[in-house]
């Protein structure tokens, strides 16, 4: 029947009091006991005859004595000389009583079936136990029993074996006279730490006080108490469990009765009979396993030192457990009782820090290899005691290891303990050791509980200690260094701890997965020191904002990207250790204002950046790159500007888009303004000065020559065209523009961006001595007397053609002027004329082209075509106003150099040469000779003989080889390649819009006084076209390729006047009939309304060099439709003698304002009914 352990305990503190408490002395004593047991029940007698006889194999017991011997003894026991020995008296009352022991029956009867040597010297022992001699005493009184067997051996002279019994008795004597020493006194000594002398002296003392029968008193004592359930210190849960210790108990101490009985045949302890009770017990502790342990917890911590000292995991030595050994067995203490006791002392030496961890983990595994076979065998099952015990111990371990992992995160920051095992190896041990055990009563509760207490701690060690770092800075006197501090130290101290606290999932192949999991101690700390870091740059932000206030300064760049860069440093920490937690700072917001501050207040610098590296740097060209170092240092600011942003890797999209905003903002205007500058100086390079070629027969006429200088600036702005474009890519400037698009909703603006084309001019006055004027245009803002930009020259022309466009933000209404103006190569500028016009917002629609031709006073007008768009805040916007400008200026400079051309190509390419050509006439070939030749050069004879094509080839050569050539020569060696073929293309053009003039006149709805060419004309020009120019401006592959050459709208527009000039004016009226109609239908097809060709002029159609290809390209589509139109009209303006040219273009005018209509009632919703109303088209009248 069971009963529970509760209740187990209380009957046996009701049996017995107990010993609580044991002294170093009491156990001892009783170790000194136990090993003088040792002593007596192990005496050299017993051993003497386990020994062979001499060299033979034959056993001791074996040897047999003659009965005659015993005769011998009896007799001689009186007469032997006994009394010559030391201490006579108690030799000769020893063979007294061994004679008359021998002389009864019962001794005689057992003599009578075999007499041995040992049979007699047990005998004689049997009377030296019962008068209880000291240990000198018995040895004397065996070496003189010895003497006296062998006399008497000598008497009787037996012939069998006798003299192996006289070898025996030799090798005994010389045995007994060597020192006696008491057994394992040297491992007491060891144990106690006492000295060995002193412990042999102890044990020898009980000599002649104890006896081996007081131990066997003990056990009978042992086995009474057990035989009437009266023991004191074994308690069982089980009724059975007590019967099978029961059993096996009382049989091991009958075991030893017997055992002792047989080895002390004959001896009769007449002082007791029976058993037992209430007796004191000598050998035994009345608390056995008190007095057990208290050995073990000697023996362990004498032990230890050298364990620890060295390492070890060995936690005994050989000496300690020889003792306890001897302990366990005299004692009576259980095996599973003393496992658990070693566990128990482990527990205790761990606990006081006496004990490494490795030490006990290597007990509990000898403890628990132990304990798995005493719960195999069923006789020795657990008392009571032994659970308790046992469950203490595992309770106790646990706390305790769970304690000092509280306090050593409670000191997260301080050094750690040398003797404290690491966290895991702890965490390890009680998943493998407590946790796992079934006698552990801890729960799943339990474990939560210590989860949140550990975390607790955690959180409170951080705590404190951000509060140190918070006083250690607050001797810094700018809130931005103690800011900067603390974080920093916040950082590094997550880094300590984290690589200090890190929990592996595996321990010595233990796994504490569950432990690491919910105890990521580093981790958890690094998020709340980053969460304490958060809070408190929540309020250095105020603080900051209050300081700066009061100061009136900004905060420095490299502050603000000092602290951003620890803000997100510690941001990540935070994270990645709480991936789901939100981070209580929002760390860009809070920093944007004091960045986009910062890069406001630079992009006011362009004027400063363009002044610092124009003037000193800009005439230090690159030779290998052909740009001079003005542009690259531009460049170097920009792309500096733009990796300070890169640098701060600002982690919000939108702010990153906002900052790239004002950064282009400021390089767009640095752009402007230097392209400004680049133009003026550009200008004085490429005025002509004195000397030139200006078509009079001046002495000393030179050739026209470019410095290399002029060709620098040319590259510059190419530079600057190719690297913007690389900038704009290099940000995808698209996708930011449409980001901050997709933020912020758009708002009406105020600003206005107008494109102002300056198309042409005609009717200008003549302010030259030749009726000519060199006319370019200036814009003024009226009201604010404002340059906005002119246009280049055109020499020699009233009816000039600049097709320039400029730019100008207005936020209301303003009138510009345009003033024309006459260059002059010496003295002051003429004025030819002033005109005004308006740009009103209001009067203009997005993107929308509006063309208007204004009156010059006094006389000619002006044709000016305006854009308007919204101006904007946004990158792309930006980047089309700088990519406009930097078309603007390469055109303008690309048209400039063979604007110098104009005067020399419409002498030498004039209807004059033609006509000499056909007509030779040596006079005017030697003029023109003369005038091309290279100065200094010897004069060239020419005649007149020869074939026409000869004679046509002859006729352009000097232009081409000693004009044309030297200064394309000059061209290729500065320029770039793209640069050289462009400028040679505009050239090109030039000369074919000079001999498109002369093969047709320009439309007008005036009559002209033009008359159609001849055939052999014809010939000549299209000789040129196709065969001189042609192959000098390709140059054998040098120069622009022949399609670029033939995909000329001035080759095109030669090719189609001579296809025409067969046609009568009915042939050519019909023609353009046809023609008309299919264009309409294409102009429909293509919906390349006026809108779309406004957007083509506007900054967003110049955003990017794509952007910029893809508008040249939809502006020559939209201009091929009308080509040949109006190259049927001007060809009909030749032979128009019925005036049907006015009736035809006052119809075009009418189809313009049926499409401008259109695209008007497109935007505005329905189509006005009044469009049903307007003129149809009439095949007849040619409407």
């Amino acid at each position: 029947m069971s009963i529970s352990l509760a209740r187990a305990a209380n009957s046996q503190r009701a049996r017995k009091p107990v010993v609580t408490s044991v002294t170093d002395t009491s156990a001892y004593n009783y170790v000194v006991k136990s090993c003088f047991l040792e002593y007596i029940r192990t005496p050299r007698s017993q051993n003497l005859f386990q020994w062979t006889a001499g060299g033979d194999t034959v056993p001791v017991t074996e040897i047999q004595l003659h009965t005659s011997l015993l005769r011998c003894i009896r007799k001689e026991v009186d007469s032997y000389p006994y009394s010559s020995l030391h201490k006579g008296r108690i030799l000769h009352e020893m063979f007294s009583r061994f004679r008359d022991e021998a002389e009864k029956r019962d001794v005689k009867e057992s003599l009578k079936d075999g007499m041995s040597l040992q049979k007699i010297y047990g005998l004689f022992m049997q009377c030296c136990g019962s008068k209880k001699l000291e240990p000198m005493q018995v040895k004397e009184c065996t070496l003189a029993f010895l003497a006296f067997i062998e006399y008497c051996i000598n008497k009787v002279r037996s012939p069998d074996k006798t003299e192996n019994v006289r070898r025996i008795i030799s090798d005994v004597k010389r045995y007994y006279s060597a020192p006696v020493q008491p057994p394992l006194y040297q491992e007491v000594a060891y144990v106690f730490a006492k000295p060995e002398g002193a412990v042999r002296e102890d044990i020898l003392n009980y000599a002649g006080k104890l006896t081996e029968l007081e131990y066997m008193d003990d056990v009978k004592k042992l086995l009474t108490d057990i035989c009437t359930d009266n023991d004191r210190t074994s308690s069982f849960e089980l009724d059975k469990d007590r019967q099978i210790w029961k059993n096996a108990e009382s049989e091991a101490l009958n075991q030893i009765l017997k055992l002792h009985l047989a080895s002390n045949v004959g001896q009769v302890d007449r002082r007791n009979s029976g058993f037992l009770r209430e007796a004191a017990y000598n050998f035994i502790p009345s608390d056995a396993t008190t007095y057990y342990r208290r050995v073990l917890m000697l023996a362990c911590l004498r032990d230890l030192q050298l364990a620890n000292s060295l390492d070890s995991v060995d936690y005994l030595s050989k000496e300690s457990r020889s003792v306890l050994i001897m302990l366990s067995t005299n004692w009576r203490v259980k095996k599973s009782t003393r496992d658990i006791m070693e566990l128990d002392v482990a527990r205790e030496l761990y606990v006081t820090k006496s004990m490494n961890i490795w030490v006990m983990v290597h007990i509990f595994q000898f403890v628990e290899s132990q304990m798995m076979r005493v719960r195999i065998d069923i006789k020795d099952p657990w008392t009571v005691q032994d659970k308790i015990m046992y469950r203490n111990s595992l309770m106790t371990i646990y706390k305790y290891m769970i304690g000092t992992i509280v306090e050593q995160y409670s000191s997260l920051f301080l050094p750690p303990d040398g003797l404290d095992a690491d966290v895991a190896e702890k965490f390890a041990f009680i998943d493998s050791y407590i946790a796992s055990n079934d006698l552990f009563q801890g729960t799943e509760k339990e474990f939560r509980d210590t989860i949140t207490v550990i975390r607790e701690s955690v959180k409170f060690a951080a705590y404190n200690h951000f509060l140190g770092l918070i006083n250690e800075s607050n001797n810094n006197y700018l809130v931005i260094d103690k800011w900067r501090d603390v974080v920093r130290q916040a950082i590094e101290a997550t880094k300590r701890v984290k690589a200090r606290y890190t929990l592996p999932t595996e321990v010595e192949g233990i796994d504490i997965t569950r432990w690491a999991a919910e105890l990521q101690v580093g981790s958890w700390c690094a998020a709340q020191l980053a969460n304490m870091a958060a809070e408190f740059s929540k309020e250095q932000i105020v603080h900051l904002r209050t300081e700066l206030d009061r100061e009136g300064t900004d905060l420095a760049i490299e502050d603000i990207k000092d602290i951003y860069s620890w803000q997100c440093r510690l941001r990540r920490i935070f994270l990645a250790e709480m991936p789901k937690a939100v981070y209580p700072l929002d760390v860009e917001g809070a920093l944007f204002n004091y960045v986009y501050l910062w890069f406001d207040k630079r992009s006011s610098l362009p004027n400063e950046w363009v002044d610092g590296i124009f003037v000193p740097k800009f005439m230090d060209s690159q030779p290998q790159q052909r740009h001079s170092t003005s542009v690259f240092d531009m460049f170097q600011i920009f792309h500096q500007q733009m990796s300070l942003i890169k640098e701060f890797k600002w982690q919000n999209e939108y702010q990153v888009a906002k900052l790239y905003n004002v950064v282009m903002r400021s390089i767009s205007k640095a752009i402007r303004l230097y392209l400004q500058n680049l133009q003026t100086k550009f200008v004085a390079d490429v005025k002509p000065v004195s000397g030139e070629y200006s078509g009079k027969k001046q002495k000393g006429d030179v050739e026209l020559k470019f410095s290399s200088e002029t060709c620098v600036k040319m590259n510059n702005v190419e530079y600057i065209k190719s690297n913007l474009d690389q900038l704009e890519k290099s940000i995808n400037a698209e996708a930011l523009a449409n980001l901050i698009a997709t933020k912020e909703r758009s708002t009406a603006t105020s600003n206005f961006v107008f494109t102002i084309e300056v198309v042409e001019a005609e009717g200008l006055q003549a302010c030259d001595a030749n009726g000519l004027s060199d006319p370019y245009v200036e814009l003024f803002d009226q009201s604010q007397k404002r340059s906005i930009g002119r246009t280049r020259t055109i020499y020699k022309d009233l009816n000039p053609r600049w097709n320039e466009s400029f730019e100008y933000s207005v936020t209301h209404a303003v009138n510009i002027g345009a003033n024309i103006w006459d260059e002059d190569l010496f003295g002051q500028r003429d004025h030819c004329g002033s005109c005004l016009f308006s740009l009103n917002p209001k009067e203009h629609h997005d993107f929308e082209p509006k063309e208007t031709w204004i009156d010059i006073q006094p006389q000619g007008r002006l044709k000016v075509v305006t854009v308007m768009e919204r101006d904007r805040d946004d990158i792309m916007f930006h980047l089309g106003k700088a990519f406009k400008e930097i078309q603007r200026i390469e055109d303008f400079m690309v048209k400039s150099i063979p604007g110098q051309f104009r005067m020399a190509i419409s002498d030498e390419l004039c209807l004059d040469t033609i006509r000499n050509v056909i007509k030779p006439s040596g006079f005017l070939s030697s003029m023109a000779k003369r005038i091309l030749r290279p100065s200094g050069s010897e004069a060239v004879s020419t005649t007149s003989q020869g074939s026409l094509e000869e004679r046509i080839g002859d006729a352009i050569d000097p232009f081409l080889n000693n004009y044309l050539l030297p200064i394309f020569k000059t061209l290729e060696s500065t320029l770039t390649d793209m640069l050289k073929v462009t400028v040679m293309l505009e050239t090109w053009n030039v000369i074919l819009e000079h001999l498109e003039l002369l093969v047709i006149p320009p439309l007008t709805a005036k009559a002209v006084q033009q008359k159609p060419l001849s055939d052999d004309e014809m010939t000549v020009i299209m000789s040129w076209v196709n065969v001189e120019l042609l192959e000098f401006f390709h140059g054998e592959g040098h120069g622009p390729s022949i399609e670029a050459l033939k995909s000329s709208e001035h080759f095109k527009i030669i090719t189609l006047a001579k296809h025409y000039y067969q046609y009568t004016a009915q042939q050519l009226e019909t023609d353009y009939n046809d023609m008309a109609i299919r264009n309409f239908e294409r102009r429909s097809q293509m919906k390349l309304h006026p809108g779309i060709i406004g957007r083509m002029r506007t900054v967003l159609a110049h955003k990017n060099l794509g952007t910029m290809r893809q508008t040249a390209k939809q502006l020559r589509d939209a201009r091929d439709v009308d080509n040949t139109e109006e190259v049927i009209l001007r060809v009909l303006a030749l032979k128009d003698v019925d005036r049907r040219l006015p009736r035809i273009l006052r119809t075009r005018r009418q189809q313009a304002d049926i499409r401008a209509v259109q695209a008007a009632s497109r935007r505005s919703g329905p189509v006005f009914d009044r469009m049903q109303n307007m003129p149809a088209y009439n095949r007849n009248n040619g409407a």
